[in-house]
């Protein structure tokens, strides 16, 4: 299998909640380190990632509006395909959601809560990459968030 050796991946992503928040996009900022798979479990293809995110959704509350930091956090399996130069990767990852305050548009309460994702990015150069990311709670028609990601790779 190809080895990669940059294993931080950084983004800047526009991600689209799927609830009636007030703004239909959210700037959200990202860091991500990527392992080998196989040095952590033997026989494993692939890497092993941990992405947080951090993001402000402006949603409504009683008497106007807040913004309310929202930090997801995953673990993630990626796999990547192609040459060293231009690459796909794909995968997706457990972890949660951390709501600084209650979200009610996105049917977030305060903390955290289960969550997932799903990637597939396409690496134009060693060092840049667009990527689409969804991510959810249990709740996907309030919780879900489509994005689109420009990353770069170190």
């Amino acid at each position: 299998g190809m080895q990669r050796e940059k294993m931080w991946n950084v983004r800047a992503c526009m991600f689209f909640p799927r609830g009636d928040t007030v703004d239909s996009s959210e700037l959200t900022i990202g860091i991500e380190h990527e392992h080998p798979a196989n040095q952590i479990i033997k026989g494993t293809p692939g890497f092993f990632s941990l992405t947080v995110d951090w993001t402000r959704i402006t949603t409504h509350v009683t008497g106007g509006t807040d913004d309310v930091t929202l930090i997801p956090v995953m673990v993630n399996w990626k796999q990547h395909t192609g040459a060293m130069d231009r690459f796909w990767d794909w995968g997706a990852g457990i972890g949660l959601y951390w709501a600084r305050d209650d979200i009610p548009d996105m049917n977030l309460t305060k903390g955290s809560k289960f969550a997932y994702q799903a990637m597939a990015a396409y690496h134009f150069n060693p060092s840049w990459f667009v990527e689409g990311r969804y991510m959810a709670d249990g709740h996907p028609s309030d919780s879900g968030m489509f994005g689109v990601d420009i990353g770069y790779s170190f």
